[in-house]
């Protein structure tokens, strides 16, 4: 029939109509949270064994979900902070970074020009990057990206060079916004 059992957080055990699917030429339900678990009416996420109500042995799947979405919330939230810190370290470090490389005023804001430069031109393509490979793969390509420029920092022996490792951090950091917001409203209702 039409009908599917639907465990979730404020009912273990409701009844709810059928999401529409492809085969009915209606598009698709959105994902959402994944803390619901739909199932078959009838059907238990054991494959059998509940004496109770069908949902009975669903409870841990939910949990199970429930945690997955909040590691995952925990990850974006880290990535978020650890952006934030990372942005701040070159203003931080600026005294001791300009007299190892003997930089002048000029050559110090040229490298944080150029910091931002990547990081304008990466926020005003990551969106559509995020759209076209999708939200995981994207954040993995913006983070990789930022891990390396963020290793090749320690090997920067000059101005030129410490400018563009600050580019291509820039556009790995600019990723993390669009991603970390496309994320949320993919895995959180």
């Amino acid at each position: 029939s039409s009908r599917a059992t639907m465990c979730g957080p404020r009912s273990l055990c409701a009844s709810s109509s059928k999401r529409p699917s492809a085969t009915t030429g209606s598009p698709p339900a959105p994902r959402s949270s994944a803390i619901r678990l739909v199932l078959p009416l009838g059907s238990t996420a054991t494959g059998g064994g509940s004496t109770g109500p069908k949902c009975d042995a669903k409870i841990g799947m939910w949990l199970f979900l429930l945690s997955d979405s909040l590691t995952f919330g925990a990850l974006l939230f880290a990535s978020t902070v650890i952006n934030y810190i990372d942005r701040q370290t070159l203003s931080v470090l600026a005294p001791t970074i300009r007299q190892e490389f003997g930089m002048s005023n000029i050559s110090y804001s040229r490298v944080v020009t150029l910091f931002l430069l990547g990081y304008t031109i990466s926020q005003a393509l990551s969106g559509k990057i995020l759209d076209k490979i999708g939200t995981r793969r994207g954040f993995m390509l913006f983070v990789g990206i930022w891990t390396i420029a963020s290793i090749l920092h320690s090997t920067a022996r000059n101005v030129f060079q410490l400018g563009a490792f600050r580019f291509i951090l820039g556009i790995g950091e600019a990723g993390n916004w669009p991603g970390a917001a496309k994320a949320v409203a993919e895995w959180f209702p």
